[in-house]
C-alpha cells in the first residue's frame, strides 16, 4: 500500500527520476534471498526517509531562495 502512495506522490509532485530512484530500491531489496526480509524492509525504509529529507530541504530551500 506505501510503496503505491509513494509513487504517486512523486508523479503527482512531478518529481519523475524519484520513480526512477524508487524502482531501483525496490529492484535493489527483491534481489536478496527470503530469509533477509526483515533487513530489506529495513533498507527499503531507511532509503525512502533519507530520500524524503533531501527532496523536503530542497523544496524548502527553492522557495526561500
Amino acid at each position: 500500500m506505501w510503496n503505491g502512495i509513494i509513487e504517486r506522490l512523486f508523479l503527482l509532485s512531478g518529481i519523475y527520476h524519484g520513480l526512477v530512484l524508487f524502482g531501483a530500491l525496490k529492484i535493489g531489496t527483491k534481489i536478496k534471498t527470503e530469509e533477509n526480509k526483515i533487513s530489506n524492509d529495513y533498507f527499503l525504509i531507511g532509503n525512502m526517509i533519507s530520500v524524503g529529507i533531501v527532496l523536503l530541504v530542497v523544496n524548502l530551500y527553492q522557495k526561500w531562495i
